[in-house]
């Protein structure tokens, strides 16, 4: 293949098409990462393509540059907030209400955002509300410190490193057995953070002065694993006394599961959940939760789109002044990225516009289905399959996740397939996300693959 670096017209058709041919193939096998290759960008939408249509500053300020996609931005948002139980979706960009944006990198700038505003929330950020001026308690004088599991997204801890926030490491705290705090909480073999641990170093840290950040999951990247909210916010009465968040800051990465929960709750609800789950074990992550401060998601993960996006949305009265408020743009600089893709904005209202509600149930139903599909047929490989004389384990799916992992298979497997690895207590595992481009075809090409490339009896 000529040098695909190369920006001479020469044999530039050629290595476009094979390009296409390369990308499009491994497009049809693509299992191991939370993004989804069903991509459908309407033709009505193709106009739009030949517009820089940008989305700069806040989303609520028109601002100077008009073309732009700002009032698709308030509808995503809406669209959010509504089924995330935000207070006063009528009335968003308010103290009462809700805030927030349409972000350019997916849950990665939601998850720095949302510990940006948390940082400087709890060191005396000024709200951008007056009324939310008026609630804010004193903070404390110590810095706000990080809690969160070892199984969070990495972009959590690239986050604290960038905005200087400390991890409970970063002192010399002992507990009562001389046991020095760690860098991470521990997790279940579900992939949940350790109730327990973080409890009893959230009690020690926060009797010590500092305020607190809670990292939280709705969908652990690798495992699927659910943090229960409700639980920590039981156990930790003295941190969450009140709804002020000034001694303490809940962000949720709900990067995948913050999409389709809300559908499968009103599935569940409804008795229209075809699979076994008990109501009390519905995981419950958004603001009907007081104590909630922020969620973040990635929409195009689930919907399909050709260039990441998120949504962050955080309580109106913990909206703070940005750090500057340039003429220039006409717009508060209130976002992190700034110029911001009104593209995917249109991308996001057009597609959910154009679907039902019934169409939306049916999508997180036929998704389950797929997961259990998976599972039973990775499931009949136990005590037929070896790979490098150890013999293939799967291991059951969290309820309600689309994640399956199992024993990691050969680096073939691996890149046809692209699938993640991680080292777990179980040993090396691989595993594979079930979203929308994922067919029962696909599954048995999977298996079919595992079955030829290692022993199988």
């Amino acid at each position: 293949m000529p040098d695909a670096h190369s920006l001479s017209p020469e044999n530039h058709q050629q290595q476009l098409d094979d390009f296409i041919q390369k990308t499009t193939q491994l497009a049809e096998n693509f299992l191991g990462y939370q993004t989804s290759q069903h991509v459908q960008f309407d033709p009505a939408l193709y106009p739009l393509l030949n517009l820089n249509l940008l989305n700069l500053g806040d989303a609520y300020t028109e601002g100077n540059f008009r073309v732009n996609a700002k009032a698709q931005e308030q509808a995503v948002l809406d669209f959010y907030a509504r089924h995330w139980n935000a207070p006063n979706p009528d009335t968003p960009n308010s103290a009462g209400s809700y805030w927030g944006y349409v972000t350019t990198m997916g849950s990665t700038e939601g998850n720095l955002f949302g510990l940006w505003n948390a940082r400087d929330y709890l060191t005396g950020g000024t709200p951008w509300f007056a009324e939310a001026q008026h609630d804010a308690p004193a903070r404390k004088q110590l810095p706000p410190v990080l809690l969160t599991s070892r199984e969070t997204h990495y972009s959590v801890a690239k986050a604290a490193h960038i905005l200087g926030i400390a991890l409970p490491s970063s002192f010399s705290y002992r507990d009562a057995q001389e046991k020095r705090a760690p860098d991470f909480i521990g997790s279940d073999v579900t992939g949940a953070i350790a109730i327990d641990e973080l409890v009893h170093w959230a009690e020690l840290l926060f009797a010590q002065g500092h305020p607190l950040i809670f990292a939280l999951n709705m969908g652990t990247t690798f495992k699927g694993g659910f943090d229960p909210i409700e639980k920590i916010v039981a156990r930790l009465p003295q941190i969450f006394n009140d709804c002020s968040a000034r001694n303490y800051w809940i962000h949720v990465d709900a990067a995948i599961c913050g999409n389709t929960l809300p559908w499968i709750e009103q599935c569940q609800k409804s008795g229209d959940w075809p699979f076994e789950l008990q109501a009390e074990n519905f995981p419950h992550f958004d603001f009907r939760i007081p104590q909630v401060s922020s969620i973040c998601a990635s929409p195009y993960k689930w919907i399909g789109a050709p260039f990441p996006f998120g949504v962050y949305l955080t309580r109106g009265q913990f909206r703070l002044q940005p750090p500057v408020h340039p003429k220039y743009i006409g717009s508060p600089d209130s976002t992190f990225s700034g110029s911001r893709s009104g593209l995917a904005c249109v991308h996001a209202w057009h597609y959910f516009a154009t679907k039902t509600h019934a169409e939306h149930l049916l999508e997180v139903k036929a998704l389950q289905t797929m997961v259990n599909y998976a599972y039973t047929e990775l499931k009949k490989l136990e005590g037929r399959l070896w790979i490098d004389e150890k013999p293939f384990q799967v291991f059951a799916p969290n309820y309600l996740a689309p994640m399956i992992c199992f024993t990691q298979p050969s680096k073939n497997i691996i890149d046809l397939f692209s699938l993640a690895s991680e080292d777990t207590v179980q040993g090396t595992l691989s595993h594979i996300i079930i979203l929308k481009q994922v067919t029962t075809t696909i599954i048995d090409r999977f298996v079919k693959h595992l079955k030829q490339e290692h022993h199988y009896e």
